[in-house]
């Protein structure tokens, strides 16, 4: 309860400043970062930056009300620095309607090849992103390439990776890589005006196929959950899983994890629309059968 009031109070403070940026609104909320747990303070820029996405704000603004607090992680400085140049110097206008799936593999052979071929049908392109695999996941995917799966592309990504978790940030300290980095590097790939978030161990149901369809060019966020397997809690729950593919959309890390930023309206699936594998693995489906 501490820490949701600690959250509150904070929101309400970087509120208060986004909606009126001066010297005191400033001053109130460092005086409420001084005031919280160091938890809530170390999640300052997602709190910032879900409150700039209420208020639709620009990458420049964004930049210079932030930078004006001197204890925000250097490197989220630098990418919004990136991103603003990027916008500035090149443009995405012209990508070709499509959805580009982009998927963040490490180790997910028993699975991917249904996850891939349940979305073929429904995008222009799948990337794969594989991350240091030590199993048959490439070889399982090549052997989709060579059967004529041609929207299909292999990338790779070699630096070790902090976990998301409670830990996420602790490790990120003693050197481990940072998501936000690694996402934001695989979704650069992808080559058509929309971008699907999808798992190698996520099977769509079919009725994704016309949703994905019916959404694909409208400047807009979709948002969609899944159905876990044998899992009591859900770990599929909803989350924007399809957006614009601009530069003003992008990751960051926040405290546990790697948040994305896409300041665009969001539209909602009432329903589930895949089944989520991730207790279906072999390693772990054990222990509800006995």
């Amino acid at each position: 309860m501490v820490a949701e009031d600690d959250l509150n109070r904070l929101s309400e403070s970087v509120y208060q400043y986004i909606a009126t940026p001066n010297d005191l609104t400033a001053a109130e909320v460092l005086q409420t970062c001084n005031s919280v747990s160091l938890d809530v303070r170390l999640r300052f820029t997602e709190v910032f930056m879900h409150v700039a996405t209420i208020h639709k704000l620009e990458l420049n603004t964004v930049y210079e009300l932030i930078r004006r607090f001197d204890f925000v992680e250097q490197a989220f400085i630098q990418l919004l620095e990136e991103r603003i140049h990027h916008q500035q110097t090149s443009s995405t206008q012209d990508l070709p309607k499509g959805i580009s799936a982009v998927i963040r593999i490490q180790n997910e052979a028993q699975h991917i090849k249904d996850s891939i071929l349940s979305i073929y049908r429904s995008v222009d392109e799948i990337i794969v992103a594989l991350h240091n695999c030590t199993d048959d996941t490439e070889s399982i995917i090549q052997k989709l390439i060579d059967s004529g799966l041609n929207k299909i592309r292999i990338i790779h990504y070699y630096e070790k990776i902090a976990r998301a978790g409670h830990s996420y940030h602790q490790e990120r300290e003693q050197g481990l890589g940072s998501l936000a980095q690694y996402y934001n590097f695989c979704f650069s790939h992808a080559r058509y005006s929309d971008v699907l978030k999808w798992d190698g161990d996520m099977v769509a149901f079919p009725l994704l196929h016309q949703i994905l369809i019916n959404h694909n060019g409208q400047d807009a966020n979709l948002i969609f959950e899944g159905c876990d397997i044998f899992d009591e809690k859900c770990s599929a729950g909803p989350e924007i899983r399809l957006y614009p593919n601009q530069v003003k959309s992008f990751y960051f890390d926040s405290l546990y994890f790697e948040v994305l930023y896409s300041p665009f309206p969001s539209l909602a699936v009432s329903q589930p629309m895949y089944i989520h594998m991730k207790f279906a693995k072999d390693q772990l489906y054990l222990p509800y059968l006995t």
